[in-house]
């Protein structure tokens, strides 16, 4: 019974680190920031004494804040599952070396 349980116990720490990796791989990536295109034909382009490509760019400026928010939130949050799957594989490890004290300790 205990060999099945430390067996167990080995398959979870596997599991828990290949997810741990997965999480902070994540961690890593980024979107990356919203860029407004230059119009071809050059010069401004103005209606009713108002610059039309002020508005995207007022945008894209708020939007590109967003995305580093968003991108620093979803860097941390992955992090910690990373960190917490490797917590999560070292206590199944641990948890598998003391069902195997047993067994040990007949074979001796």
């Amino acid at each position: 019974m205990n060999i099945a349980l430390a067996i167990l116990w080995f398959a979870f720490a596997a599991l828990f680190t290949v997810l741990g990796r997965f999480f902070w791989r994540e961690s890593k990536r980024t979107v990356t920031p919203f860029r407004v295109t230059r119009r071809v034909a050059g010069g401004s382009m103005e209606i009713l004494g108002m610059d039309v490509d002020r508005p995207l760019v007022e945008f894209a400026a708020d939007f590109n804040t967003y995305l580093r928010d968003q991108n620093t939130s979803s860097a941390r949050a992955s992090r910690a599952a990373g960190l917490s799957s490797y917590l999560a594989a070292a206590t199944s490890l641990f948890s598998a070396i003391i069902a195997l004290v047993p067994i040990l300790e007949r074979s001796t």
